[in-house]
């Protein structure tokens, strides 16, 4: 594991990642200030389950599984990421140990942001959506349909209510929908569509035999 990458070279590869597309030069500049490039060897891993989460993860290249322990020991893979996909946020976000473990497939680059600069770029999140919030009330046509998907419950809840209420505001706009995948992973969203399945199958709604 080292730290790769000159500030010049980070700011052109944050550019290139799907979850920091939207962001301006300026931005973008202080993502690159605040974020290290690592390069992993096959085999490495980045974290284990159990772990305290101290970092956001996005894969600049190669390949991250992320897996768990079965009793007996074995290795029981849930997902497997490739490049732009990002983990950890949740428990980052949460402050809950990780529930998996991530282990690097092939060599990889992963951009890691440490917690304490996460905290920092949630400001940015904030003025982004306030952008965004204010260029809607600017259109006098109503035809954008706002959608964040996702825990909204794992943002404050100022932003959380900020985020409802545009949610509310615009449902009724029949152009066409935007959607913001916000507190969302690969894992969260297996368990969270579980869990409906679950409650459906309680409430009667569906029988095991229509789960496929």
């Amino acid at each position: 594991m080292a730290e790769v990458f000159g500030l010049m070279d980070k700011a052109a590869i944050i550019k290139q990642m799907p979850i920091f597309s939207s962001l301006n030069f300026f931005d973008r500049s202080i993502v690159a200030k605040s974020c290290a490039l690592i390069s992993f060897d096959a085999s490495e891993v980045i974290y284990r389950e159990d772990d305290p989460p101290n970092a956001f993860n996005c894969i600049v290249s190669g390949k991250v599984r992320l897996f768990v322990r079965s009793e007996s020991g074995d290795k029981e893979t849930i997902e497997y990421l490739g490049r732009g996909k990002y983990f950890g946020i949740i428990s980052l976000l949460t402050g809950e140990p990780h529930s998996v473990s991530a282990e690097v497939i092939n060599d990889a680059v992963i951009l890691k942001i440490d917690k304490e600069e996460v905290d920092y770029l949630m400001g940015l999140f904030r003025k982004q959506f306030k952008r965004l919030k204010k260029k809607l009330e600017k259109e006098k046509e109503e035809k954008i349909r706002i959608n964040f998907i996702g825990r909204l419950g794992l943002f404050p809840d100022d932003l959380r209510k900020e985020m409802e209420g545009l949610m509310e505001k615009t449902s009724g706009n029949a152009g066409f929908t935007v959607n913001f995948a916000v507190g969302y992973g690969g894992r969260a969203e297996i368990v969270d569509s579980i869990k409906k399945i679950i409650q459906k199958i309680e409430n009667k709604e569906i029988e095991i035999k229509d789960v496929n």
